[in-house]
């Protein structure tokens, strides 16, 4: 029984680490996807500077890039923070959840252990009270011999 529980312990702290080890994955492509949008932020970055190096002579050109620049970069940016609060959101929401089910199999553990214990006392108790009659019952034959060994003596 204790083997079966055990088990079933072992399996669900086998599945907590497996869904640890999912969130270690969804971060290390949470890091890809920020050096990639670094990198491309960098190279939005150099390319606008050659440009306004470069086109001078067309200059109407060039305001309505950066207009459509910055409404490309703050679209990314919006985006990027509604994933990163959805991300944020699940973390939490995942760690509440492997925090119930810890919770859940402590109290269920500590039920366990209370129920054995209890049981133990029952047992205890009423291995006392069988002790105890048998005490009384051979006091009481020590007795009733003692009255048996005076009444002959004194006979």
């Amino acid at each position: 029984m204790d083997l079966e529980k055990l088990d079933k312990t072992i399996k669900e702290l086998d599945e907590s680490s497996k869904q640890l080890k999912g969130f270690a994955e969804l971060f290390a492509e949470l890091a890809k996807l920020q050096n990639s949008v670094s990198k491309n932020n960098d190279f939005f970055n150099t390319a606008s500077t050659k440009l306004e190096n470069v086109s001078n002579s067309i200059e109407v050109s060039l305001k309505d890039f950066k207009t459509s620049f910055k409404e490309m970069d703050s679209s990314l940016i919006t985006r990027l923070d509604r994933h990163k609060s959805d991300i944020q959101v699940e973390i939490r929401n995942e760690g509440t959840q492997i925090q119930r089910g810890f919770e859940n199999s402590l109290n269920s553990n500590f039920n366990n252990l209370e129920n054995k214990l209890n049981e133990k006392f029952r047992n205890f108790e009423d291995k006392l009270k069988s002790n105890k009659t048998l005490i009384i019952f051979s006091l009481i034959s020590c007795i009733i011999n003692l009255g048996l060994i005076v009444y002959l003596l004194v006979r």
